[in-house]
Protein backbone atom coordinates (compact mmCIF):
# COMPACT_ATOMS: atom_id res chain seq x y z
CA UNK A 1 0.00 0.00 0.00
CA UNK A 2 1.24 3.53 -1.06
CA UNK A 3 0.78 6.92 1.26
CA UNK A 4 -1.61 8.91 -0.56
CA UNK A 5 -1.77 12.00 2.06
CA UNK A 6 -0.04 13.66 4.58
CA UNK A 7 -1.04 15.86 7.07
CA UNK A 8 1.63 18.20 8.99
CA UNK A 9 -0.29 21.10 9.89
CA UNK A 10 1.50 23.03 13.02
CA UNK A 11 3.57 20.41 13.72
CA UNK A 12 6.66 23.52 13.69
CA UNK A 13 8.27 22.70 10.28
CA UNK A 14 10.50 25.34 8.65
CA UNK A 15 12.30 25.93 5.72
CA UNK A 16 15.12 23.33 6.97
CA UNK A 17 12.25 20.23 7.04
CA UNK A 18 10.42 21.92 4.10
CA UNK A 19 13.31 21.60 1.79
CA UNK A 20 14.02 17.77 2.33
CA UNK A 21 10.52 17.23 2.15
CA UNK A 22 10.03 18.94 -1.23
CA UNK A 23 13.22 16.79 -2.37
CA UNK A 24 11.04 13.49 -1.86
CA UNK A 25 8.32 14.79 -3.79
CA UNK A 26 9.05 14.05 -6.78
CA UNK A 27 10.14 10.18 -6.17
CA UNK A 28 7.08 9.93 -4.22
CA UNK A 29 4.24 10.40 -6.97
CA UNK A 30 1.86 8.30 -5.15
CA UNK A 31 0.85 11.20 -2.48
CA UNK A 32 -1.52 13.07 -3.81
CA UNK A 33 -2.50 15.42 -0.97
CA UNK A 34 0.02 16.83 1.57
CA UNK A 35 -1.41 19.34 4.78
CA UNK A 36 1.47 22.33 5.60
CA UNK A 37 -1.00 24.82 6.82
CA UNK A 38 0.12 26.54 10.12
CA UNK A 39 4.04 26.03 9.43
CA UNK A 40 6.45 29.17 9.32
CA UNK A 41 8.35 27.44 5.62
CA UNK A 42 9.89 30.58 4.78
CA UNK A 43 10.64 31.85 0.93
CA UNK A 44 12.79 29.11 0.77
CA UNK A 45 11.15 26.82 1.68
CA UNK A 46 8.48 27.82 -0.65
CA UNK A 47 10.10 28.08 -3.63
CA UNK A 48 11.49 24.16 -2.74
CA UNK A 49 7.77 23.34 -2.87
CA UNK A 50 7.20 25.25 -5.69
CA UNK A 51 10.06 23.55 -8.05
CA UNK A 52 9.11 19.96 -6.47
CA UNK A 53 5.12 20.11 -7.20
CA UNK A 54 4.99 20.14 -11.34
CA UNK A 55 7.42 17.05 -11.53
CA UNK A 56 4.98 15.69 -8.41
CA UNK A 57 1.85 13.69 -8.05
CA UNK A 58 0.27 15.89 -5.98
CA UNK A 59 -3.29 17.04 -6.12
CA UNK A 60 -4.23 18.76 -3.12
CA UNK A 61 -1.44 21.43 -1.27
CA UNK A 62 -2.33 23.55 1.52
CA UNK A 63 0.46 25.95 3.21
CA UNK A 64 0.39 28.71 4.73
CA UNK A 65 1.65 31.82 2.08
CA UNK A 66 2.32 35.35 2.87
CA UNK A 67 1.86 38.30 0.10
CA UNK A 68 5.71 38.52 -0.30
CA UNK A 69 5.52 34.49 -1.40
CA UNK A 70 2.34 34.90 -3.57
CA UNK A 71 4.37 34.98 -6.75
CA UNK A 72 6.59 32.06 -6.04
CA UNK A 73 3.21 29.93 -6.19
CA UNK A 74 2.01 31.45 -8.87
CA UNK A 75 5.12 30.79 -10.95
CA UNK A 76 4.61 26.97 -9.79
CA UNK A 77 1.43 26.90 -11.20
CA UNK A 78 2.77 28.47 -14.76
CA UNK A 79 4.93 25.61 -14.55
CA UNK A 80 2.34 22.57 -14.83
CA UNK A 81 1.07 21.77 -11.28
CA UNK A 82 -1.18 19.57 -11.90
CA UNK A 83 -3.19 20.67 -8.73
CA UNK A 84 -7.16 20.43 -8.25
CA UNK A 85 -6.80 22.57 -5.21
CA UNK A 86 -4.62 24.68 -3.72
CA UNK A 87 -5.15 26.35 -0.25
CA UNK A 88 -2.79 29.34 0.78
CA UNK A 89 -4.29 31.20 3.94
CA UNK A 90 -2.10 34.07 5.49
Amino acid sequence: ETLKEVSLGYNGITHVGVVKLAAALPVRKTLRKLWMFGNRLGDSGIESIAKAVPHSGLRVLNMHVFESEAVIVGEMLKKGARLRALYVNE
